[in-house]
């Protein structure tokens, strides 16, 4: 019999967990010469398993992932879900660092991540520029 999709997923989760800095690590290191599609991949398996609070950025990059443009995400959201797509002030924040860390490795996927943050942003308060308690820190 063939488990169900769910266990099988959580098995694999908890077999992998012992090597999940190393796997974002090596994610991280995929980012760098990447297309925007793969890059936006890449990234959000690395934000959904280091930092799952950043939930709608993850999200976010799941549609950058499969092609869409941010105007088209955006659209489709709101006509889906009747509400406007949101983003807390901490994902923006986080959101906007991964920008800036991403330029030298994917600029165009960089360039899509502050497009996002942009639109997410109208009527905000300016994002803070003291560096993101949950920055990616993989590197170091």
């Amino acid at each position: 019999m063939i488990p169900p999709a769910d266990a099988l997923f959580e098995a694999l989760v908890v077999w992998i967990e012992p090597w999940a800095v190393q796997v974002c690590r090596a994610l991280n290191t995929l980012i760098e010469g990447a297309d925007r599609a793969q890059a936006a991949h890449y990234l959000r398996g690395v934000t959904a398993w280091v930092h799952p609070e950043h939930e709608s950025f993850e999200r976010a990059l799941g549609f950058l992932a499969d092609g869409w443009s941010i105007e088209e995400m955006l659209e489709t959201l709101e006509a889906d879900e009747d509400v406007p797509f949101h983003m807390s002030a901490r994902d923006i924040s986080f959101a906007a660092q991964e920008a800036a860390r991403l330029q030298g490795l994917c600029p165009d996927l960089a360039t899509d991540i502050r497009a996002l943050v942009d639109a997410v942003s109208t009527d905000r308060p300016e994002t803070p520029t003291q560096p993101h308690p949950d920055q990616m820190s993989l590197f170091r």
